[in-house]
């Protein structure tokens, strides 16, 4: 009777134990799961923000005033970091009709300067990881060039006249800011191709 008490005994602590050890097992289990699955979401999400960016382009009823958006109502444009953006062209509504309000004449800076804007707007509202951060970087890259193609003698003063525009408020500052924190290193294209051939456009 004695041993058959020792037995159980012996037992009942080793399925414990071996209970306590399934349990670890199933929790790493449960973790390298949800570890895998959240990578997953990520590099979905992060296929699908890029795609994103690199088919957002100007089009040439952009340049040419075709769909422009009325006038916002500028405290509730400046309530958020993305702004209004009603003709959904990844531009904001105020910066797209400053750009034609300062140059009616010139559809060639517009046409540059409406590219460098809509990658900036990228930046701040499509950046969530270093991968996003790059291709926005290359974006903007392409779109400094295309400035340039539209009136080089200007090109660092209308740079900073846009930057000035799509950052014109702190939390749009401090976005832009943050979003550098996922700098990694990246390579710039080495084919530069306007979204609007701007050399054709009549003036």
């Amino acid at each position: 009777m004695w041993v058959g008490f020792v037995f159980l005994k012996i037992m009942k602590r080793n399925i414990k134990i071996i209970l306590s050890v399934l349990a670890v097992l199933v929790l790493i289990f449960v973790g390298f799961a949800s570890l895998g699955f959240y990578r997953m979401y990520q590099k979905n999400k992060t296929d699908e923000v890029i795609s994103r960016i690199n088919n957002t382009k100007i089009t040439i009823n952009d340049v040419m005033g075709e769909n422009l958006p009325p006038k916002p109502e500028q405290i509730l444009n400046d309530s958020t970091v993305a702004g209004l953006d009603v003709n959904n062209n990844k531009i904001r509504d105020d910066v797209e009709l400053v750009i034609f309000e300062r140059y009616p004449n010139s559809a060639k800076i517009r046409a540059g300067m409406l590219q460098y804007a809509q990658a900036l707007q990228l930046q701040l509202t499509e950046v969530f990881n270093s991968e996003t951060l790059v291709k926005t970087i290359q974006k903007k890259n392409i779109a400094f060039f295309c400035l340039g193609e539209a009136n080089d003698k200007e090109l660092y003063d209308n740079q900073m006249k846009i930057e000035n525009l799509v950052l014109n408020i702190e939390i749009r500052n401090k976005k832009f800011d943050e979003i550098y924190e996922y700098m990694t290193t990246y390579s710039l294209p080495k084919e530069k191709e306007c979204d609007i051939n701007i050399l054709s456009l009549p003036n």
